[in-house]
């Protein structure tokens, strides 16, 4: 730390969300102030680290970060690699050593906040000192001063986190009430510490971390006593329900950022919570307590590391077996802005009504019925402010950028959702970081319907991926599979896995419809499956809603297209008409796919292509882009563009891509 380097390599931009849901680290890093990152091939020291107070600062914050290293290593050690993990992640707030699967259920569950540094660890951390040297007879001031000072170091050694800030500034209001003899005031501290940190970096106001580290204690101050007020009974009772509505009052206001970051609602995690909280402040205790055990009684260390590891297993079943439950995720989608905003006023009004009648332990029957009242209102509030508000009558359509491969989402007219594909030959868990993102975002946690054009890596990947994911990600009702799909071992394990995840295997022969409302999916293809490849033997879908219509070809090539075309020309010599709005370019506009004949059939006004950004393969090739543009049809590309989505209610359908300026 602290010294000057010279690198030679590449310079790239941060990756920008290319896709709805999808994480946009360019604008994360761009936050940071961090524009660009370098990969270097080459890299040397040019300047040792300074001397003075600039050399000090540099020096120690190396040794805080060896110390961390060592102190991970200590935990991986002492507590095994996956409870080591957990523990690295929950002290240190370092993940690089954290079982992905774990994460996940802590995530998936609702109780993931213990992974990240937060108040609790500097309350726990910086109020216990203070509070162990006073009892030591230390002065308000020494006592203080020490306190805040290993905070300090905590923070230099874990970095500026938007919760650890907050709670340090909380803290020192805290103490400086108590040295100058005045009462703490909470909510002062807290609106401080926001304005102090939005000074600092406005751009954090807007991020999950801030949003939801003040609006935990912003429920804890506001509403959390209001509803511990609406129980007045006896006391073991009292405190089950002050515990119960803690846990519900945080959840109440955190729920519109919950929709708006993760697009789901863990429904359980309101009762995990009264579980996994006060265990944490065991588990931290027993934690450190073995880290500083273990350095000179490696044995009684671990006896401490057992305890840690026992409330980890705790943890463990308690997320499995909340997760096993029915409706134990809610996939809400992400709200608009006005829906969050009207969920907040609404709470703040129904709030009100509590406040009202909280009027101690003597209440009359008018009172009560108040209190019935607004809970019922709070209960409708829940409700609506967890739903999906859709139009009706719209069909909406995205061409998923997945890098080199295909992947298209439809939503009828009525509500079901459909895949077409969904895989890539470049993009590694396509499933878990591209598709999920963006289903869930659009408020889907089933699919009703998943085609796949035939069995190639880059048009499956991903559905297999989230068929092996059906508990925490999204399930799959049907899954269509092309005429002859039997022929392909591919197609044919995933039906395997299909069938073992409860979803249900069918086969799409020409022929074949599906209606919603009055949307119409026909297959026109394959006719034939016998000696062809596996591109050959694409399905291949037509869609009609009112006077909108696209066409879906696969990586449809050779025999399969001349095929094609002769159907074609016997639809149009019966009077039928053949031309499409909108074509999915075929196998990604490789030069031996859409050939003219072809063209001149469907003359689409528009076609979309599903590509990599630079891909090995060049595609699309220039022959089917002169081709393209020749028939007056405009042309919109994933890698230029990203998803590119379409929606169309009948009559009138508009383009445009997702990264359109």
């Amino acid at each position: 730390t602290g010294e000057y380097i010279q690198a030679e390599g590449e310079l790239r931009r941060p990756e920008e969300a290319r896709n709805p849901g999808a994480f946009d680290a360019a604008a994360y890093y761009r936050r940071r102030g961090i524009c660009f990152q370098v990969f270097a091939d080459r890299c040397m020291v040019v300047e040792e680290c300074p001397r003075g107070i600039d050399g000090f600062c540099f020096r120690l914050k190396e040794s805080l970060f060896r110390l961390r290293s060592s102190w991970k290593e200590l935990l991986l050690q002492a507590a095994g690699e996956k409870n080591g993990g957990v523990l690295a992640a929950i002290l240190l707030g370092d993940k690089s050593s954290l079982d992905e699967a774990e994460k996940e259920l802590y995530m998936k569950a609702g109780i993931g906040h213990i992974l990240a540094i937060s108040g609790l660890h500097i309350s726990f951390l910086g109020m216990g000192v203070y509070r162990m040297l006073r009892k030591a007879g230390v002065s308000c001031e020494g006592a203080g001063m020490i306190g805040m000072t290993v905070l300090g170091f905590y923070l230099l050694m874990l970095g500026p986190a938007v919760s650890i800030l907050r709670a340090m500034i909380m803290l020192a209001f805290r103490i400086g009430a108590d040295l100058a003899g005045r009462t703490y005031d909470p909510a002062t501290a807290l609106s401080v510490s926001g304005f102090l940190i939005a000074l600092w970096n406005p751009y954090l106001v807007i991020e999950a971390g801030f949003l939801f580290s003040f609006g935990a204690i912003f429920a804890i101050l506001w509403l959390v006593p209001v509803l511990q007020e609406l129980y007045q009974g006896e006391k073991h009772r009292k405190k089950l329900w002050d515990a119960l509505a803690g846990s519900v009052g945080i959840q109440l206001v955190l729920l519109p950022f919950t929709r708006w970051f993760y697009y789901e609602i863990p429904v359980y995690a309101v009762f995990l919570n009264l579980l996994v909280i006060p265990l944490l402040t065991v588990l931290m205790t027993a934690a450190m307590l073995g880290s500083v055990v273990y350095l000179f009684l490696p044995a009684a260390g671990e006896v401490c590391m057992v305890l840690a590891g026992g409330i980890l297993k705790l943890y463990h079943v308690v997320c499995t077996g909340s997760l096993a439950l029915p409706f134990a995720r809610l996939i809400t989608g992400k709200p608009s802005i006005w829906q969050a905003a009207g969920y907040l006023l609404c709470l703040v009004m129904i709030r009100r009504k509590f406040k009202i009648s909280s009027g101690g332990k003597q209440q009359n029957a008018r009172v009560r019925g108040e209190k019935r009242r607004g809970g019922f209102m709070l209960l409708l509030l829940v409700v609506c402010g967890s739903i999906t508000i859709r139009l009706p009558g719209r069909l909406g359509i995205v061409m998923l950028d997945v890098g080199q491969g295909d992947g298209i989402y439809l939503q009828g007219p009525s509500g079901k959702s459909y895949l077409i594909d969904g895989g890539s030959s470049d993009i590694r868990q396509l499933g878990k970081y591209r598709l999920e993102p963006f289903l869930k975002q659009r408020g889907t946690g089933r699919v009703d319907y998943v085609f796949l054009s035939h069995g190639d890596g880059d048009h499956i990947s991903g559905i297999a991926e989230l068929l092996e994911r059906k508990q925490i990600g999204v399930r799959i009702r049907n899954l269509m599979l092309p005429a002859g799909w039997q022929q392909e071992e591919a197609l044919a394990e995933l039906a395997r896995k299909a069938a073992a995840a409860g979803t249900r295997v069918c086969t799409m022969t020409p022929g074949s419809q599906i209606r919603e409302s009055s949307m119409k999916i026909s297959c026109l293809g394959p006719q034939v499956t016998e000696g062809r490849g596996s591109n050959e033997n694409s399905m291949i879908l037509s869609l009609e809603y009112g006077a909108f219509s696209m066409l879906f070809t696969g990586d449809t090539e050779g025999k399969g297209e001349t095929e094609l075309i002769r159907f074609l020309e016997e639809q149009r010599r019966q009077g039928k008409d053949t031309e499409y709005t909108v074509l999915k370019t075929a196998h990604h506009g490789a030069a031996g796919s859409t050939p003219t004949a072809f063209l001149e059939q469907v003359r689409p006004t528009a076609a979309l292509i599903s590509v990599g950004i630079e891909n090995s393969y060049g595609h699309p090739h220039p022959d089917t882009l002169k081709r393209l543009q020749q028939v007056g049809c405009r042309i919109y590309r994933t890698d230029e563009g990203g998803a590119i989505q379409i929606t169309s209610n009948g009559k009138k359908s508009r383009i445009k891509t997702f990264l359109q300026k």
